[in-house]
């Protein structure tokens, strides 16, 4: 087998061979729970980041920074309106 690139410089080859086994041997909806699990905590940390950054800025604007970050101005601006907007 070709050599593999680390997922990390802190992660050994054991390391790194034994969790690419345990991810082959999980069902599919493990995986789904595992990815979706994943999603929901860099949500959480994004909005964290946001709420350092922005101390007090209203649900409203916690919900466009963080749809700006993830889809970029444009998109978020056609969803969310403008950024300081209360509604929706």
């Amino acid at each position: 087998m070709a050599s593999v690139r680390p997922f990390s410089p802190d992660t050994s080859a054991e390391v790194q061979q034994l969790l690419v086994e345990r991810w082959r041997a999980m069902e599919p909806w493990q995986k789904a729970e595992l990815v979706t699990a994943l999603s929901l905590d860099c949500r959480r940390l994004a909005l964290a980041g946001i709420r350092s950054q922005e101390p007090g800025a209203s649900p409203a604007r916690e919900r466009f920074l963080l749809a700006e970050r993830q889809f970029g101005s444009e998109l978020a601006r056609e969803v969310y309106g403008s950024p300081d907007a209360e509604s929706r």
